[in-house]
């Protein structure tokens, strides 16, 4: 099932082109790569695809909606989970803190009550799936090592629920091991419908999504 659309996807800044005429779709269900050389326009599409930039030309399609015509804070608190490269936690509150305050903004967002012993339970339970003990969910983040702060930033994308996850270069940081490890999340996620799509330059993280999406560096000559 389609869950997201490109169509004709440009993005500029000024008369400097970054993306030109990107257009792909992605179904649940599937892990997808987005690769190429640096300065290609990987992460750009990212932002372009989480809501966090507007395309200078062409249409993002999400379940079937305009994402032009969307509430841009309800759409990321909803429909997509964003992994940032640097994890992007908040250093001073704990793994499972962290995780909470996700699905409190969220909620705030989407103009729900909050349930706080609802979200603690839940959040607990995201962490221990992502394989963290509960001793060390409730550690502060820089009391964790660098796999453990990935598996609680994919917990905080996950714990709204979004149909789409949309990861940048999530195992960059990360030993051989913990790339696989953090891959086996990935491909778990699939297999229960979400849809991954990962910026990446690592060739074993390419090898294991179900498709690849090259993107080619714009030529300005």
């Amino acid at each position: 099932m389609e869950v997201m659309k490109l169509e004709n996807l440009s993005f500029s800044y000024g008369e400097h082109s970054i993306l030109k005429g990107i257009s792909c779709t992605f179904d649940a269900g599937k892990i997808y790569a987005i690769v190429g050389k640096s300065g290609a326009g990987k992460t750009t599409l990212l932002s372009l695809m989480s809501g966090l930039a507007e395309p200078t030309e062409g249409t993002i399609f999400c379940n079937g909606k305009e994402m032009k015509l969307e509430d841009k804070y309800e759409y990321r608190s909803r429909s997509i989970g964003v992994i940032f490269q640097d994890f992007n936690l908040l250093t001073k509150l704990t793994a499972v803190e962290n995780v909470e305050l996700s699905m409190e903004i969220s909620a705030e967002n989407s103009h729900k009550k909050i349930d706080r012993q609802a979200n603690r339970d839940s959040a607990y339970g995201l962490l221990a799936e992502m394989g963290l003990r509960r001793d060390e969910a409730d550690r502060r983040i820089l009391k964790l090592s660098g796999g453990q702060q990935q598996r609680v930033a994919i917990a905080r994308a996950l714990s709204y629920g979004p149909d789409i996850i949309l990861a940048d270069e999530p195992t960059g940081n990360l030993d051989e091991e913990t790339q696989r490890e953090i891959m086996g999340i990935f491909r778990d996620l699939a297999k229960n419908g979400k849809c991954v799509i990962i910026v990446t330059h690592s060739s074993y993280v390419a090898e294991c999504a179900d498709e690849k999406i090259e993107l080619k560096t714009v030529n300005h000559s």
